[in-house]
């Protein structure tokens, strides 16, 4: 054995990546979105349910090259989503197996098919202080998804899941005995409508947003049964809110505007609530901005996402407090619902 020659033990695991490794694999980001994207485009795990096949099998029923499939192939076996067998298959694994879902297929479209391009413009977006998303798309986002039905559905699809379980626990955490009737503003495909009006039998509610959404909301609430004690109106908060119900919910909607639309929507929302005085309340979920940030939170990429889709943004709850006191309401309430959403409640002011 040699002495006095120090010895480079190669079986040594590394703890963590050097900062080097860790910029690489975050720039490098962008192939797992696209191969991700290309998958779900081409339904490449609804045509692996029922077993392994081969790359020419896979091409042929997706209409695509078999040779470039075939790379394609290998680099979402690179991501875990596949496993290549013996004989030269592919078969999904448990993590490829959730693309199945169309939560996250449809999700999968529009981060390749908007969410992505979107980023493209995200320096001119800094440059400026502007939304880049209608310069690239020729609309404002939700205009374009009201004229491509597939990619409202994906997006849709991808929100459901979240809905769902902000809406689960938003009756766990607010009593809506005390109030009889119920107007969700911006309501959607009335997810959070049904789980209000099912948890509390005598209130009840309705939904008031755009066309597009309220024939899937009218179908939601009749299937649960809701149809006796529900309505749902065509019309856009910004041409005025349905007057003299005691309680508004407004769910996810101030992050998609800036200050002073935010600020027309909620005087809006206190017009809507004179009639009742202090009687009434306003309901609004959203995620919060920490006024400091000491670790990583959904909440900053949502609030990027805002700044290229939407120009709007997240807010503090100081920055909420502010906004809904200048619609003339107080907040008394703040309260977190789920791991990236909370509960603000409002108060209004008299008259």
């Amino acid at each position: 054995m040699l002495t006095g020659v120090a010895m480079v033990d190669n079986t040594r695991e590394r703890s963590a990546p050097l900062p080097h490794e860790q910029l690489l694999g975050i720039l490098r980001g962008y192939a797992g979105t696209q191969l991700v994207y290309v998958a779900a485009r081409l339904d490449l795990l609804r045509h692996l349910q029922n077993g392994a096949r081969t790359a020419a099998a896979l091409a042929e029923v997706a209409d695509v090259d078999q040779l470039a499939l075939r790379r394609v192939l290998r680099g979402l076996v690179n991501l875990g989503l596949l496993e290549e067998l013996e004989d030269g298959s592919f078969q999904a694994t448990q993590l490829g197996s959730a693309l199945e879902s169309p939560e996250l297929r449809g999700w999968a479209i529009l981060t390749g098919e908007l969410f992505y391009p979107a980023r493209i413009g995200l320096l001119d977006a800094v440059r400026t202080g502007t939304t880049c998303f209608q310069a690239r798309f020729g609309d404002d986002f939700f205009g374009y998804l009201s004229r491509h039905p597939e990619l409202s559905d994906c997006f849709a699809q991808g929100m459901q899941r979240e809905t769902a379980r902000t809406a689960s626990a938003l009756v766990s955490h607010f009593d809506f005995e005390p109030y009889r009737w119920v107007v969700d503003v911006g309501g959607g495909r009335g997810h959070v409508l049904v789980e209000i009006l099912k948890a509390f039998p005598t209130c009840r509610g309705t939904l008031q947003d755009r066309a597009e959404a309220t024939l899937e909301a009218s179908r939601q609430l009749a299937q649960a049964g809701l149809s006796a004690r529900s309505e749902v109106i065509e019309r856009s908060f910004f041409d005025g809110i349905v007057e003299g119900a005691d309680l508004y919910v407004l769910s996810w909607v101030l992050h998609d505007w800036d200050d002073e639309t935010c600020l027309d929507i909620l005087k809006h929302c206190r017009e809507a609530l004179a009639p009742r005085g202090q009687v009434g309340r306003l309901l609004v979920i959203e995620s919060i901005m920490p006024s400091r940030l000491e670790r990583a939170t959904s909440t900053v990429e949502a609030d990027l996402a805002m700044l290229v889709l939407t120009g709007g943004h997240e807010r503090t709850e100081v920055e909420f407090a502010e906004l809904l006191a200048l619609a003339g309401f107080d907040l008394i309430d703040a309260q977190c619902l789920t791991s990236g959403r909370s509960l603000l409640v409002a108060a209004p002011r008299p008259c």
